[in-house]
């Protein structure tokens, strides 16, 4: 079975929301398991979160498999923060 991979930037903004909104959708439509690495990410605002948070969702009412790979401290700092820990699947 095939993979997708999608590679987060290192600083993901608002301005970044309707771009990686796209990219995720696209991502859904291949209807195959998703690798989100997220190595590279120093700064992350909740409109991201919200994002990635509503494509985990989408994919696993799908039963796309989304795996969060190499999570950043930050990015793991911020989805605590904000208590998604279970709902985003990352291991907080």
């Amino acid at each position: 079975m095939s993979e997708a991979n999608l590679h987060l930037a290192e600083v993901l903004t608002i301005s970044d929301a309707q771009s990686l909104y796209e990219s995720l959708h696209g991502l859904l439509a291949q209807e195959t398991s998703v690798v989100v690495d997220c190595a590279a990410v120093k700064r992350v605002d909740t409109a991201i979160l919200q994002c990635l948070l509503a494509f985990n969702l989408a994919a696993s009412r799908k039963g796309i498999a989304c795996r969060w790979a190499n999570v950043s401290d930050a990015l793991a700092k911020a989805v605590n923060l904000l208590g998604l820990d279970a709902e985003m699947g990352m291991g907080g």
